[in-house]
């Protein structure tokens, strides 16, 4: 069979509660027209679902209801970083399954797919790369939590980037800091989250045990921007355990 065909891929069941983190936002970073497929699962029929739909950046929300019903919404969401949110504003918990349709060849390597990274959900092509990675560190407020000691932090197979900040004193308690941008080479987005990405101290300083409330990584994403990926609770790192795989 050829010619241009309707594909789908599920992306998978989503739970949100009805506090905390009760949200969904998918963002289209291809420039490929696609559409979002959202069931109302909730085994409550009572239940609805509000979503708020952003159709370009800048735009503003329309509300829509989702009720529970074996007849899906469907959205499409535009190329070049259109966004839909979906939000849980019911006082009960609501689980969504949600389907990505595409027009186009079969076995067409460019089909988009949805990385399910930590704020956001990203509609890219196979291909789309990552040029630059930064952290954000925020260390604990804890009684000597703050290190003297050099830290390194590395992603997939680059060397080691020293986190420093000339005529500053890093990593103090309760302090929160931003290091890079790190360029990196040869690393697609759909394959962040298959490389090994770590943390060390090297024990030296006065001081050197750290304790480390969270981490948190983005990537660089050419022509569409910064996005979180993932955020880590690595705890202490003290001199017998200067070294943490995040992933």
């Amino acid at each position: 069979m050829s010619g241009p065909q309707s594909t789908k891929t599920t992306i998978r069941e989503y739970r949100l509660s009805n506090s905390g983190n009760n949200s969904l936002s998918f963002e289209n970073t291809t420039q490929t027209q696609n559409v979002i497929t959202i069931a109302n699962n909730s085994q409550d029929n009572s239940q609805q679902l509000p979503a708020n739909i952003v159709v370009m950046w800048g735009q503003q929300a329309h509300p829509v209801t989702i009720p529970y019903s074996i007849t899906p919404w469907q959205k499409t969401i535009e190329p070049n970083n259109s966004v839909i949110t979906i939000q849980n504003v019911t006082p009960s918990n609501v689980t969504v399954t949600v389907t990505l349709s595409y027009v186009g060849e079969q076995g067409d390597p460019q089909k988009p797919i949805v990385l399910d990274w930590l704020y956001r959900q990203l509609l890219v092509y196979p291909n789309t790369t990552i040029t630059a990675v930064k952290t954000t560190i925020h260390t604990g407020d804890k009684q000597w939590a703050g290190t003297d000691a050099n830290v390194y932090f590395r992603v997939a197979s680059n060397d080691w980037w020293l986190l420093d900040k000339p005529w500053y004193n890093d990593f103090e308690r309760d302090d929160t800091d931003t290091y890079g941008p790190f360029q990196v080479s040869n690393l697609k987005a759909t394959e962040l989250s298959n490389v090994p990405i770590e943390l060390k101290q090297d024990g030296t300083g006065i001081g050197p045990d750290w304790y480390v409330g969270w981490l948190r990584l983005e990537a660089e994403i050419p022509n569409h921007g910064w996005y979180v990926y993932k955020e880590w609770h690595p705890g202490w790192l003290e001199s017998n355990d200067r070294y943490r795989k995040l992933q």
